[in-house]
């Protein structure tokens, strides 16, 4: 895990490829919800679209607020730019 500050902003990345456990994910995620420092939980990716893949279910408990729409709004602008 690595924690750093720039622009006066704190971050903390963690690459949960490695954490394939649905308690871990959801436990990290949790224990970040507590920190003071934390405004904001941004995930991307997740352990792929397999049987194994756990963390939007994990994510999905633990979430206050759910924006229907975002993803696929998203992804288009990906889409758009990336290619």
């Amino acid at each position: 895990m690595d924690e750093y500050t720039i622009f006066r902003h704190y971050y903390i990345r963690l690459n949960l490829i490695k954490v394939i456990n649905y308690k871990a994910i959801k436990k990290i995620l949790k224990d970040w919800t507590k920190k003071k420092k934390i405004d904001v939980i941004i995930t991307t990716g997740g352990t792929g679209l397999t049987g194994r893949d756990i963390t939007p279910e994990a994510l999905d408990e633990i979430a206050d607020k759910h924006i229907p729409g975002f993803g696929e709004i998203f992804r288009t602008i990906s889409l758009k730019t990336v290619g």
